[in-house]
């Protein structure tokens, strides 16, 4: 076990308490006591480190926190110097990875970085909700944590797409088709761009085309994006059926658009990925209007409609029409009627093709079980105990930790390597 009691099967990580949605003593040792808070126990996933790192591990999450428990400091204080830290950090990974006598390789030191800088997503996103951490968290404070890892996962897939897109662009291929280039948003066109490289341009460019483009920029958490691309591409009466956008989306991703302005992603990190101070926002994913819970059973029920014709209309469904699996895959994630990642609807349909993904799927519809509960950011005494929607997001964090701590990493691994959309 590494770093207080964590897991560790395979050099991947079978228990954190932000994906289980309860609390986990931290062992003694390396500075970090009983009463620290429970970033603590994040350890590095999925690479194997040499067993000389655990010192270092132990000592670098003590420093953080002593940042994060820090007594009468404001929320966003503490994560401002807790983010710096993690910032240094990072840096003094990357000078013990070119340094042979550390031990540590390139790939491991991947793994730390990366594990740092999904504490700092979490730690952004609970100081933008007003949200102190404690080593005993309660409803609101785990579901700050999974908009926290959900910031995470999108800007890792962000930056992925838009690498993938530049390779293939210095290969000699033009992804990029001229309508893209009318998009106002970079996302939005990265994710059109590598919409055509993971699924192909005849499928992306063809009838019903808008379907994986707008997945992508979902994917990418930016509905920002995802407004762009139904401004342009969508059409919303008339036409081929594979190519209508039912009103009730358009609306549903207009709201979405609106509750995210001035930020990277829908998740709240108001630092956009530390570029700037971190900011109490008004509002969150997490306590939607009843505009948006109205919008999202719209669509909702065009979910349940596009299911049924699907199962009626024989030829494989979404496993055999890459367009169909990518609608559906946008109708449940904005409505938040089922996730992705355990939608039998889509089982076979390549939609969920790493452990990234499967992860990003069920925490984006844990986020959406918190429709209906008390609002987290907003209003004095807004926060406590959570409601009846946030323990509902928390039960569904522990769940997912349970699974994938019983599945393990091969259940997520494919032997031809060959899924055109791994982030890692």
């Amino acid at each position: 076990e590494i770093g207080g009691g964590v897991g560790v099967e395979g050099g991947i990580a079978s228990r954190v308490p932000l994906l289980e949605g309860d609390s986990v003593a931290t062992a003694g040792g390396g500075g970090a006591s009983s009463s620290s808070s429970p970033y603590a126990d994040i350890v590095p996933s999925p690479q194997i480190l040499p067993a000389n790192a655990e010192g270092l591990i132990k000592s670098h999450l003590a420093a953080v926190d002593q940042h994060l428990t820090a007594p009468s400091s404001p929320s966003q204080t503490v994560s401002d110097a807790a983010t710096k830290l993690i910032s240094s950090l990072q840096e003094g990974i990357k000078d013990a990875a070119s340094d042979v006598r550390s031990g540590l390789t390139p790939e491991g030191a991947s793994g730390y970085s990366n594990a740092l800088s999904l504490l700092r997503s979490v730690i952004n996103c609970n100081a933008s909700l007003g949200i102190r951490p404690s080593s005993s968290p309660d409803d609101a404070s785990v579901a700050a944590g999974v908009m926290g890892a959900c910031d995470f996962f999108a800007r890792q897939f962000a930056s992925h797409a838009r690498e993938a897109v530049r390779d293939a662009e210095l290969s000699g291929l033009h992804p990029t088709s001229a309508a893209n280039n009318r998009l106002a948003s970079n996302t939005a066109r990265d994710a059109c761009a590598f919409a055509s490289i993971s699924e192909g341009r005849d499928v992306v460019e063809g009838p019903g085309g808008i379907w994986p483009k707008l997945y992508y920029c979902l994917r990418c958490g930016d509905l920002v994006a995802a407004q762009s691309v139904l401004q342009l591409f969508g059409n919303a009466s008339g036409g081929d059926d594979a190519d209508r956008v039912d009103p009730s989306v358009f609306n549903l991703v207009s709201q979405l658009a609106q509750l995210q302005q001035g930020q990277d992603n829908i998740f709240g990190d108001s630092t956009n990925g530390n570029a700037r101070p971190a900011q109490r926002l008004a509002n969150s994913l997490l306590s939607p209007t009843q505009a948006v819970i109205a919008a999202r059973r719209s669509v909702a029920d065009l979910y349940e409609r596009t299911k049924t014709r699907a199962r009626s209309s024989g030829g494989g469904g979404a496993a055999g029409d890459p367009r169909l699996a990518h609608r559906s895959a946008c109708l449940a994630m904005l409505s938040g009627a089922e996730s992705i990642s355990e939608a039998s609807a889509l089982e076979s349909s390549g939609i969920v093709r790493t452990v990234e993904d499967y992860l990003y799927g069920s925490l984006w519809h844990a986020i959406h079980l918190a429709e209906g509960a008390p609002s987290v950011v907003g209003g004095a005494g807004a926060i406590g105990g959570g409601g009846g929607g946030l323990r509902r997001a928390s039960e569904a964090v522990a769940r997912l930790g349970v699974l994938v701590d019983r599945w393990g990493p091969s259940h997520f691994e494919r032997e031809d390597g060959a899924d055109g959309g791994g982030a890692s």
